[in-house]
């Protein structure tokens, strides 16, 4: 049985419409399977939030595995998504709490 883990949430805006669909095609084709690489990593999520946002979920084994992995994912998001106006509008993080499902 897998432990609580910790769960990263961020809330991203783009410049543009435009700016939001193409980070959301980079997100899914280059980040999201680079996040699934980095040791510790159970699940990813990317969700379309508004206009100009998106929002990335991800579920770690540990804050520890997180903040091992979290260089290599900053090299990535600045690398792709800077020059698309991309703003972190929020970030939250902390142990799971509670978990249903499968």
């Amino acid at each position: 049985m897998e432990g609580a883990g910790y769960l990263v949430v961020t809330r991203w805006r783009f410049a543009g419409p435009k700016h939001a669909d193409l980070a959301r095609v980079r997100f899914r084709a280059g980040f999201g399977p680079l996040v699934r690489a980095q040791p510790g990593c159970r699940r990813w999520y990317l969700a379309a939030v508004g206009v100009h946002e998106l929002l990335t979920v991800s579920l770690w084994d540990s804050a520890d595995a997180f903040a091992a992995a979290e260089p290599t994912l900053r090299a990535w998001r600045q690398a792709h998504l800077e020059h698309l106006g991309a703003r972190v509008l929020d970030r939250r993080w902390g142990a799971l709490a509670a978990h249903a499902g499968r």
